[in-house]
């Protein structure tokens, strides 16, 4: 009941947030694995200006090809790992210690599998990394702390920041 108190929503407008969530947060895992179809090396220049920096010699053209590829993976990133959190948000209803084990067994499971999948269907291997497994950790300490006065926006801002800054190291 506090909880209620605290969110001023009762407990039918909570369900009704959750489901929400719930399908926003599938939502935008689906997008995630269709990202590399929408955005494409080819589609953002990035070959082309690769190419012009190795014919002219310029090692300028070369960098932004890299920076290109960085952003490139960024925004097909945004999608399953912002899913991923709403999804995970439905779950603050749950007593700590079960939030935390599901919040543990979606995100181990979820963001993982968006990319073993791109990999079976686009054949696009990410590197399973440090960056990864940085987002990971940060969507599970996000669910396990209780932000009563921080509303999901600025939640979502923080994912959507930290992943930005995550996917920049790979």
């Amino acid at each position: 009941m506090k909880r209620e108190h605290e969110l001023g929503q009762t407990a039918e407008a909570r369900k009704r947030t959750d489901r929400d969530l719930r399908c926003i947060g599938w939502g935008l895992v689906l997008l995630g694995v269709l990202m590399p179809a929408l955005v494409t090396v080819e589609n953002t220049g990035i070959y082309r200006t690769l190419m012009n920096g190795i014919y002219q010699g310029q090692e300028i053209y070369v960098l932004l090809a890299a920076l290109k590829l960085v952003v490139l993976n960024a925004v097909r990133a945004y999608p399953h790992y912002m899913g991923v959190f709403f999804l995970v948000e439905t779950f603050r209803g749950m007593e700590l210690r079960r939030r935390l084990l599901a919040s543990i067994a979606a995100v181990g499971i979820l963001i993982p599998g968006v990319y073993l999948l791109i990999n079976r269907i686009y054949g696009i291997r990410y590197d399973f990394g440090i960056p990864a497994l940085s987002m990971i950790a940060m969507i599970w300490v996000l669910a396990k702390i209780d932000f009563s006065f921080v509303g999901l926006m600025k939640k979502g801002l923080m994912v959507a920041f930290s992943s930005r800054r995550c996917n920049s190291w790979t």
